[in-house]
């Protein structure tokens, strides 16, 4: 079912493709006349091209001259088309690249593969016909695929389907060729019905690419405009109407250069474009990196109060986030105050307003404790300012762009005696000891920032000795897998009151995080606080020492 020939015997062989015939002629034929009888059982079989008679030598530099042109142009393709392979190798990131390697060399084999210099390198015709059709197959695959990388999906996601449609169908006919089930010409036919759909949905996507007026898209279809030209005039020229001009000059290689060249340039441009961001992203991620580090810094060293333990986590969505918690013990009274907020988003941004936060909880702790030389107000008055003081600050800061959730805890740790006030925070979690159980405190209060002035109210209560406090960021409760599940509150409740320490509660929760998540990025900044309280401990006659942290 293949096409083939037959020999003088009737016997079938496989096609062996457009071979040249080179006929040693013996002594004494000079002034006689030559004549070519071709036995063939197909109508569409017989000689193809020019028939001379020279040496060979003459022979051999007839073929260089007659192709050097077209030759000349099929390296450059090629070149071309390896350069932008190594650099896809070397950037795999950069995605042009490759499509521009696969249309580049497509092009350059298809073209050379049409030469009759190819005899020269080999003179097996039936591969060179196939590496013909199969490059003839990809390099519109390149075509499309640039124009999906590069200027976007094309009309209505036209450029991405058609490269990949076209891709299956060079993949199928290619492999099953190169398997014996089909001959590759016999697959020529349905290629060509799908490039006549192809085509119109092209000129499509260079209207759309021309009409964004970037110049990208001016100087693809410029070198487009450039090569259909220069076919145009050899079409012309071949129709006999530039009479006086050699029908051997074909412009519209030198415009398949031209158009070649234009893709390249506009990857060129790409790539120093892809260079100097690679370097912009270097350089941030250095600044951030040791915004970082200043962050990992300004973390309070482990808390040390008698019948006090914690334990912390603080786990950014970026290299920088916009959580923040601090805590320092007042050794006058034995109180422990607790910070733990949220800057919306996450981020630089973010991480600075958190840093804000950190200096300004950091400095009104200071001047309460200077202004008062150790007799201090009582917890609700301090945490009310420090409130009206950081929503001052934000409101300024944040520009009405960024806002901030807080809450403010006071610890008595004589008595157990919590004082605890909510600026539009997350409720905090009070875990009791005796009963195994876990439950939110809810609390009223406005976003720092959000408004001029602060609205909060401060609530009290009594812990007992073994119970615990939790206070967290949303991003525990809202970050999702990879099958959009999240940890629910209620899940959260039960991993609290089953764990006995501090330790152990971060222990649970954070293996609760990996296991929940995955590999999934975190779409927010998680931070989480736990607290035991023992019991009573004794007030020591000693300075307030303060640690307040920007995380």
């Amino acid at each position: 079912g293949g096409v083939g020939r037959f020999d003088e015997d009737g016997v079938g062989h496989d096609f062996p493709g457009y071979t040249w015939r080179l006929i040693a002629l013996p002594d004494g034929y000079e002034g006689k006349i030559l004549y070519l009888r071709i036995y063939s059982r197909h109508t569409n079989i017989g000689v193809g091209g020019s028939v001379m008679l020279s040496s060979t030598y003459g022979v051999w530099a007839f073929i260089v001259q007659a192709d050097a042109a077209r030759s000349f142009i099929a390296a450059m393709s090629f070149f071309a088309g390896l350069v932008a392979l190594v650099v896809y190798l070397a950037r795999p990131h950069l995605w042009p690249a490759l499509s521009y390697a696969i249309y580049a060399i497509g092009a350059g084999v298809y073209l050379f593969a049409r030469t009759n210099i190819r005899i020269i390198l080999s003179p097996d015709a039936l591969r060179w016909n196939h590496a013909e059709l199969s490059s003839l197959y990809l390099f519109p695959v390149g075509i499309f695929a640039y124009l999906d990388s590069v200027f976007g999906s094309g009309w209505k996601g036209s450029a991405r389907f058609l490269w990949r449609a076209l891709a299956a169908y060079a993949a199928v006919a290619i492999a099953g060729a190169g398997l014996g089930a089909w001959s590759l010409l016999q697959t020529l036919f349905p290629w060509q019905c799908m490039m006549m759909v192809a085509l119109p949905f092209f000129a499509l996507n260079v209207v759309v690419v021309h009409r964004r007026g970037d110049v990208e898209g001016r100087i693809m279809t410029v070198g487009l405009a450039l090569g259909t030209a220069f076919s145009m005039f050899d079409l012309a020229n071949a129709m006999g109407l530039f009479g006086r001009i050699p029908s051997s000059l074909v412009l519209a290689h030198y415009g398949s250069l031209l158009f070649t060249g234009a893709l390249g340039a506009v990857l060129v441009r790409r790539y120093f474009e892809f260079l100097a961001a690679a370097r912009e992203r270097a350089r941030l991620d250095g600044e951030l990196m040791a915004a970082r580090v200043v962050q990992q810094a300004l973390l309070p060293p482990p808390l040390e109060a008698p019948g006090i333990t914690v334990a912390t986590c603080y786990a950014p969505a970026t290299q920088t986030g916009g959580d923040w918690y601090g805590y320092h013990y007042d050794q006058v009274r034995g109180r422990v105050h607790l910070y733990v907020g949220d800057v919306t988003g996450h981020g630089l941004s973010s991480a600075l307003l958190a840093g804000v936060a950190a200096g300004a909880v950091s400095a009104v702790e200071h001047t309460l404790v200077s202004r008062n030389g150790g007799a201090r107000a009582n917890p609700e008055e301090e945490l009310s300012t420090l409130a009206r003081v950081c929503n001052h600050v934000i409101y300024n800061a944040g520009r009405h762009e960024l806002e901030m959730t807080m809450a403010f805890v006071s610890l008595d740790a004589t008595t157990g005696e919590v004082v605890y006030l909510s600026a539009g925070h997350v409720p905090l979690v009070w875990v009791h000891a005796s009963e195994r159980q876990a439950a939110p405190v809810p609390n009223r209060g406005t976003r720092l920032g959000s408004r001029e002035e602060v609205a909060t109210q401060a609530k009290r209560f009594r812990m007992a000795p073994g119970d615990m406090l939790f206070l967290y960021t949303d991003g525990l409760v809202e970050n999702c897998g990879p099958a959009g599940e999240r940890l629910r509150l209620r899940e959260l409740l039960a991993l609290l009151a089953a764990a006995p320490s501090p330790a152990e509660t971060r222990a649970r929760v954070t293996q609760e995080m990996t296991t929940r998540w995955g590999d999934v990025p975190q779409g927010d900044d998680v931070t989480f606080l736990a607290l035991r309280w023992d019991g009573p401990a004794q007030a020591l006659p000693a300075p307030a020492s303060l640690a307040a942290s920007s995380a």
